[in-house]
């Protein structure tokens, strides 16, 4: 008889912990999904991040190398003239507009004025 009795509780228990255990099941598996969709967005962005890397890395910098050793040429009391000034500080600003502008212009639909 305990056996009997022992068996309808076992029963009466994975009836009951059921549901809960389905939801558990749930939730860890739109979990799992949710991680799997935010990894293959990361790998997306890795790869076109390894793609502007090699871009860049084909680029020819050695005009910009030559262009520095010119600066050593400019007399010292110029230089200390143009720092004063703010050139370098402007120069910086124009460049980084000048950069935005034409990132900007590789958007579709987005000329702005140009």
């Amino acid at each position: 008889m305990q056996a009997i009795w022992s068996a309808i509780k076992g029963i009466y228990n994975f009836i009951i912990g059921f549901p809960a255990w389905l939801l558990s099941l749930l939730v860890k598996l739109l979990t799992s999904v949710l991680l799997m969709i935010k990894d293959a967005v990361c790998w997306v962005f890795d790869q076109l991040f390894q793609i502007v890397i090699t871009m860049l890395n084909s680029f020819d910098f050695t005009a910009i190398n030559e262009a520095t050793s010119y600066m050593n040429l400019v007399p010292a009391d110029v230089v200390n003239i143009l720092g004063l000034c703010g050139v370098g500080y402007c120069l910086g600003l124009i460049a980084t507009a000048l950069i935005i502008r034409f990132l900007l212009q590789l958007i579709p639909f987005v000329r702005l004025g140009s």
